[in-house]
């Protein structure tokens, strides 16, 4: 996964839920738009949100551990920047809309 790649170049690990791995695969499937449906989420709503958090984090200083993508209970992409310090995690949640 492109986004993985280019996260992993700042020492950020992703994660990815069950439930958003299904519906991607399932975006596949559609006959009329197929991977297209995929490409587009991962270039147009995934990849800007995480791409300007990562630039946004390296002027501070204060880089995520880890980013995790998942469904939300209303069946949205969620994606949270997670810190891990002291055995203490903090959580920094953008949505696709913040782009």
């Amino acid at each position: 996964m492109e986004v993985h790649l280019r996260i992993r170049q700042h020492g950020i690990s992703l994660t990815c839920d069950d439930a958003l791995l299904s519906t991607l695969a399932e975006a596949c499937l559609i006959r009329e738009s197929g991977a297209r449906n995929v490409d587009s989420m991962l270039n147009e709503q995934i990849l800007p949100v995480v791409a300007r958090e990562v630039l946004t984090r390296m002027q501070t200083g204060d880089m995520p551990d880890e980013t995790r993508l998942s469904l939300s209970e209303e069946g949205n992409l969620a994606i949270d920047f997670v810190v891990h310090r002291a055995n203490v995690d903090t959580i920094k949640a953008a949505t696709p809309s913040e782009a």
